[in-house]
């Protein structure tokens, strides 16, 4: 069997088992709103999490045991939430965890400045943010905005707090029966719960709110699970914002944790908007879909556009989860020298500078390969062609840019066919399973003044509607 196809067979094995967990959890949230509803269904609030814990776990003991495990991670413990590394799991000795929620990790607000100030300087606004803001960016607001920042909090309340755990247990308990952990049950079971009443407790203290709404910037986390949850407990608006350029390209699991508690879903573009029926994953059928667009001010004319470039995607390295997430970092890594091998010239990777687990990269490949730190808009300044291998951000914004892309499908998200119809206008995409079409690249001719043939993305060019909520 040859590399190629069995990095095939081994990313849909592990898709297919993380699916059939992830269907059955979410057959047992949609039932468990029967006696729990939206503001106190702890299950809710946690389901990010417990597929995490479940998958995750599976994950690293199938890649331990098909000795998928790079070198500098065997030995590593994961002290926090999930829990398991590789040590944990292959040595069995589970001890010295720390419980409860990284109540003080902050999220990426700047990049979300400007689209708050866009879309709520134009009139009255009043809400509440669970957000951390300078006061510099806090400035940029006109006086008719009177947003309330929440401080981190770390004790919340749930009524049926006992009832609620032992009913998450038991759905934990009926999965780990079917697949094999690796872990002893009382101890899998009996961590997840010291996880939830660290930050959880018995009672019916409401979480306090200063207007009718709230913003959060995305509900995949589970801190801002339970503020959209309290929110919901008092009849407020969630308003949700997407923080990645790639609205509407996914129909899984992610989508289905981000509209789960929201009013409204505030995406670029609006493609997701004008598709909504379509998704599978949408849970709330009511959501109001709101997008923008996001301004370019690059000029790509007449510059030295001489390198192929090779974007890799974040790697998660010791704390994987799916489906349909990410893939096994050695198979990925290998996946890079297939790819690469198919062109007559060097290719250049392009480092995060500021994402120092993409350095594996660079360590598993050596010199083989030229690398690049700088920063995105400064590498489209010599890109004349952009490969990918997952559609994030920057898929979009080189697309924007009127840089040809290669989208390599690897599998690692799941499309809709009317999504993968899209891209085929925006983009040059090849499946796993035919690489060997990268041939034919060697031979492209691009013309610089003809670069903007390729589509415009799902996410430029349009125009912000008004946001009466």
């Amino acid at each position: 069997m040859s590399h190629l196809t069995e990095i095939i067979r081994f990313n849909e094995e592990e898709n297919e088992k993380n699916d059939i967990i992830y269907q059955l959890l979410k057959k047992e949230l949609i039932e468990s709103l029967n006696l729990y509803n939206l503001g106190d269904n702890l299950f809710g609030v946690y389901f990010v999490h417990i597929i995490k814990y479940l998958t995750g776990s599976l994950i690293r003991q199938n890649e331990i045991k098909e000795n998928l495990v790079l070198e500098k991670f065997k030995s590593e413990t994961i002290r926090t939430f999930p829990f398991f590394g590789y040590y944990d799991l292959k040595s069995k000795k589970i001890s010295n965890k720390n419980f409860g929620l990284n109540i003080n990790k902050k999220f990426k607000i700047k990049s979300q400045i400007s689209n708050y100030v866009n879309l709520f300087n134009k009139k009255t606004f009043y809400a509440d943010v669970v957000e951390f803001l300078s006061k510099d960016n806090k400035n940029k607001f006109s006086k008719n905005i009177s947003f309330y920042f929440h401080k981190r909090n770390n004790r919340f309340f749930f009524k049926d707090l006992d009832q609620q755990i032992r009913m998450i247990k038991e759905i934990i308990r009926k999965i780990y029966n079917d697949f094999d952990f690796g872990v002893n049950e009382d101890i899998f079971l009996d961590l997840f719960e010291k996880h939830i009443r660290k930050n959880c407790f018995e009672g019916l203290i409401k979480f306090k709110f200063h207007s009718d709404k709230l913003i959060t910037n995305g509900l995949a986390d589970t801190y801002n699970r339970i503020i959209a949850a309290k929110a919901k407990q008092s009849g407020i608006t969630v308003i949700n914002f997407d923080h990645g350029f790639s609205s509407g390209l996914f129909d899984d699991q992610i989508l289905f944790h981000e509209t789960f508690y929201s009013d409204y879903f505030v995406s670029y573009g609006d493609f997701l908007k004008n598709n909504i029926i379509k998704y599978d994953e949408i849970y709330n059928k009511n959501i109001k879909i709101l997008s923008f667009s996001k301004d370019y001010n690059i000029n790509l004319n007449n510059l030295d556009n001489n390198k192929i470039i090779y974007y890799p995607t974040t790697l998660r390295t010791i704390k994987r989860f799916g489906p349909f997430i990410d893939m096994n970092l050695i198979n990925y890594l290998k996946l890079q020298n297939h790819i690469f091998d198919y062109f007559n010239e060097k290719v250049t990777i392009k480092l995060h500078p500021k994402d120092s687990s993409q350095q594996i990269i660079k360590n598993y490949h050596g010199n083989k390969y030229s690398y690049s730190t700088k920063n995105l808009y400064e590498s489209f300044k010599e890109c004349k062609l952009a490969i990918f291998d997952f559609p994030g951000t920057a898929f979009f914004e080189a697309i924007d840019n009127n840089i040809p892309v290669i989208f390599i499908n690897n599998y690692q998200r799941k499309f809709p066919k009317f999504v993968l119809e899209k891209l085929k206008e925006l983009c040059l995409i090849i499946n796993l399973d035919e690489l060997n079409k990268l041939k034919s690249i060697n031979n492209l001719k691009i013309n610089p003044y003809r670069q903007n043939t390729f589509s415009q993305s799902l996410a430029k060019d349009i125009n912000p509607i008004d946001f009466y909520v």
